[in-house]
């Protein structure tokens, strides 16, 4: 699988991740003790995972730009 398609599927599912964690971050009251740790924890934890993902597969474009900084200093 490329590149450019493992980005079309990690990207979505981290910004739902990401808009998971924040609503059941303000949410922890309205919501049970179980049903929080299901979705928030185990949700953190994917997130690290997807971030982790995407920071690798987009380490070049990451490596060019403080390149380019550094060279702008």
């Amino acid at each position: 699988m490329s590149k450019a398609t493992l980005l079309k599927i990690i990207n979505p599912l981290l910004a739902i991740n990401v808009i998971t964690q924040g609503v059941t971050g303000f949410t922890r009251d309205s919501i049970g003790e179980r049903a929080f740790g299901i979705i928030h924890q185990r949700g953190g934890i994917l997130l690290l995972a997807l971030a982790f993902t995407h920071l690798v597969l987009n380490w070049s474009w990451v490596k060019t730009l403080f390149r380019r900084r550094r060279r702008t200093a």
